[in-house]
């Protein structure tokens, strides 16, 4: 997306740590595929930053800001309704310079998001747990949260 400024994320969980997993009945401890974060002033669905996934050739650092492209919106559902998150690869990281969209991640990421998102239990009852949108959807959720932060700050929301 030329001449469109550059979005941030701060890393929450780098991957790897302790806080990027969860432990499953069936699958044991799974990690995080990438780092966790969140886009800065923005407000989600259910009132928390805008989460994402961060893809990078090394884990993050937690409370570092990191320039990001979004490749995919990722609705994750669950028993108590859709979750968005925005799947993300660093900005200046040239192992990811070719993935400006889900369809150019490889194979095993999908599948790996796939396994960890739906493999909880409150979200593997719901039958098809993930699905995929596009880097411009995804885009699209980040401005729409954004907005809603403003307005929250701005005393309209």
């Amino acid at each position: 997306m030329s001449g469109a400024p550059e979005l941030y994320c701060l890393v929450e969980a780098p991957k790897g740590s302790a806080a990027t997993t969860f432990t499953a009945v069936d699958h044991g401890e799974v990690p995080w595929p990438g780092d966790y974060g969140h886009f800065p002033d923005t407000l989600a669905g259910r009132g928390q930053p805008l989460a994402a996934i961060i893809c990078a050739s090394h884990p993050g650092v937690a409370g570092a800001s990191v320039g990001v492209r979004p490749v995919a919106l990722l609705r994750v559902a669950a028993s108590t309704g859709i979750s968005e998150l925005v799947l993300c690869v660093a900005a200046h990281d040239p192992s990811w310079a070719s993935v400006g969209d889900a369809a150019d991640l490889p194979p095993y990421l999908r599948s790996e998001l796939e396994r960890f998102l739906g493999g909880q239990p409150a979200r593997r009852a719901t039958g098809n747990p993930v699905a995929w949108g596009s880097a411009e959807e995804a885009r699209t959720a980040i401005d729409a949260a954004a907005a809603r932060w403003a307005a929250t700050v701005n005393g309209h929301g």
